[in-house]
């Protein structure tokens, strides 16, 4: 849900801000956005312990 908000407010400020900046500048801040998704990921699997509370249904699954 974070992500989402996240890219869809970076996508209407790289649409708008397009005509200005390089597209490496577009580039680069969609690589950061699929860096922070795989990061959130791999804490996910590192670390469920922590996720556990936030999601019932993983108890249930168990």
């Amino acid at each position: 849900m974070i992500f989402a908000s996240i890219f869809s407010t970076s996508k209407l400020y790289i649409m708008k801000n397009l005509k200005n900046k390089p597209p490496i500048f577009v580039i680069v801040l969609f690589v950061v956005i699929v860096l922070m998704i795989i990061g959130y990921f791999a804490i996910a699997a590192l670390f469920p312990d922590i996720f556990n509370n936030l999601n019932e249904t993983n108890q249930i699954n168990k």
